[in-house]
């Protein structure tokens, strides 16, 4: 391009408002830069808002203070391990070990973040090297958004998963059963949830979006919302010098002196992209449904290298397939699929996995293909239980006392069960028995439910005597059990800089990309809880740092 004519100019634009984008944004204004964010939406917060909040840094500061042992060496090899050796650059993953620790402390030094140690949640695989039983989770205090936003508290999005409560609450709630998240919540923890939001105090990923956002204004950050941005402004060599962007319903050219931060989320509410990417034929988000895939498009737009394109963060969901959140179908991530008394089923009446296995690896058994029949058996699942389970499950309109809702199917026996929900009779009724069987004589030699450390590591661990339970007390029933995500997790890779790569070589000059638009840098792994937002905010402030630190072009 020859010469640029703009509307306004400033240093810095994010494009996007979730916990990448403000932590990138209020790290280079805090360096003395002048920084506009772009929020898609009416809301800032984006996925994390719906999150739970939490992040993973290990060898933080408050599990060290609690004398909890960790090492930057055990930590790595954790890590590593927990990438199976598919991370798209392995040294990205050692950087995160002590980067994310940076970001935490310059967060909580500089902005109203605090942090502390969830007690509950640990790593995710105990049979790692490098594995920490608790400490590198870390929660979000609950957080006055009422009395420190002003009037930015309503146009803070609100979950639809979470009460307000932290994640060691709801962790420890006695109502809460084998981890399934269908369990209901005490009367205690109900009754302190509905004071903080009578109170206007959020929780978990609210509390964590924020508390960056009150950062953000403080450091004169200029947030908006309903602003879209169409695309990036490239120069004849392929340098993004800016931003086109709709605000007030209006085409406006921004320039960024010093660089583009993308930070709009995955791609995971755009079919196109979705069958393109992952190769599924139906994905049910429970993430925000602004997430279309406006930060990759525009990443290849300018030549970018991305990698993990077929991955994301699963997560199983249920639907009721009447609830709305945004004008979109809210698909729940609360399921019965780890109770005891239940087991998931394929489109063969067939178990196809341990049931309590964590969110990000059951996901992936959707995707398993059989070569012998040229189909994936399991993109349909049912979860089937009894009487004894119905009698305690909360989850939605699924109520104890209450009348069955039409999305859960009834059945008096096995056989009618099969006949309702489309799976072939014998099968099923031979997948029950050859079920309670194993339950009798206290083990699931199929699937080994009642031996994943995820499946109880909030309550000490597992046992099959709490895991398991038969399927015999009629009525029976079946819910649908779809394949769902918390986002996308590929796209264009990044540096330790959090720049983004060019796929002829170098990097695109002037972009950078954090969060979920980004290629993870776990590749397909997902070592604990956290480790979404982790990466988020820690390669957020590492690209804040440099364009605080470089000079505009």
């Amino acid at each position: 391009m020859s010469m640029q004519t703009w509307d306004h100019e400033v240093d810095v634009v994010v494009i996007g408002s979730g916990a990448a984008g403000l932590t990138a944004a209020v790290t280079a204004a805090e360096g003395g830069r002048t920084v506009e964010v772009l929020e898609k939406s009416s809301l800032v917060g984006g996925t994390t808002c719906m999150s739970g909040g939490g992040i993973w840094v290990p060898g933080n500061a408050h599990m060290l203070a609690m004398g909890l042992e960790d090492s930057v060496e055990e930590a790595r090899r954790y890590a590593q391990a927990s990438t199976d050796g598919l991370a798209p650059d392995q040294a990205l993953v050692d950087l995160y070990v002590t980067g994310s620790v940076e970001a935490v402390d310059f967060l909580e030094s500089r902005t109203p973040i605090e942090f502390f140690v969830s007690e509950i949640f640990s790593d995710y695989y105990i049979d790692r090297p490098g594995w920490r039983r608790v400490g590198r989770t870390l929660d979000n205090r609950p957080f006055d958004a009422r009395a420190e936003l002003g009037d930015w508290e309503p146009r803070l999005r609100r979950t639809p998963h979470y009460p307000r409560l932290t994640l060691d609450e709801m962790a420890t709630d006695p109502a809460r059963s084998g981890g399934a998240g269908a369990g209901g919540f005490d009367a205690e923890l109900l009754a302190r949830s509905a004071e903080r939001e009578a109170e206007g105090i959020r929780t978990c990923g609210e509390a964590l979006a924020g508390r960056l956002l009150r950062g953000c204004l403080d450091y004169g950050v200029v947030v908006r919302t309903d602003a879209p941005a169409r695309r990036l402004v490239l120069s004849e060599e392929q340098a993004v010098l800016g931003v086109i962007a709709e605000i007030d319903g209006v085409p406006r050219r921004i320039r960024a002196r010093h660089g583009v931060v993308l930070a709009t989320g995955g791609f995971e509410w755009n079919q196109d992209l979705v069958r393109a990417y992952l190769g599924i034929r139906e994905l049910r988000p429970a993430s925000q449904p602004h997430n279309t895939g406006d930060g990759l498009v525009m990443a290849l737009e300018a030549g970018a290298l991305v990698a993990n394109m077929t991955e994301a963060w699963w997560f199983p969901v249920t639907s009721t397939d009447r609830l709305e959140y945004d004008g979109h179908p809210m698909h729940n991530v609360a399921t019965m699929r780890a109770e005891a008394g239940c087991i998931t089923v394929n489109r063969h009446g067939r178990r196809f996995t341990n049931e309590a296995a964590s969110y990000m690896d059951f996901g992936r058994a959707f995707r398993v293909f059989d070569p012998i029949t040229a189909r994936y058996p399991n993109e349909i699942a049912w979860s089937v239980f009894d009487a004894r389970v119905r009698a305690r499950i909360e989850l939605a309109d699924l109520l104890p006392g209450e009348p069955t809702p039409a999305w859960v199917i009834q059945a008096d026996s096995i056989e009618e069960l099969a006949r309702r929900i489309d799976v072939p009779e014998a099968d099923l009724v031979a997948e029950v028995a050859r079920f309670n069987a194993n339950v009798a004589a206290g083990s699931d030699p199929d699937f080994g439910r009642g031996t994943l450390w995820f499946e109880a590591f909030t309550s000490g661990g597992p046992s099959p005597d709490t895991a398991l339970a038969p399927i015999s007390e009629p009525p029976y029933y079946a819910t649908r059990l779809y394949n769902g995500t918390l986002g996308t997790n590929g796209g264009p890779r990044i540096n330790a800089d959090g720049q983004v790569l060019a796929a002829r070589g170098g990097v695109v000059p002037g972009l950078y990309a954090a969060g979920n638009v980004s290629a993870s840098v776990f590749g397909p792994g997902y070592p604990a809880g956290g480790a979404t937002l982790g990466p988020a905010i820690t390669f957020g402030y590492l690209a804040g740092r440099h364009l605080a630190a470089r000079a505009a072009d």
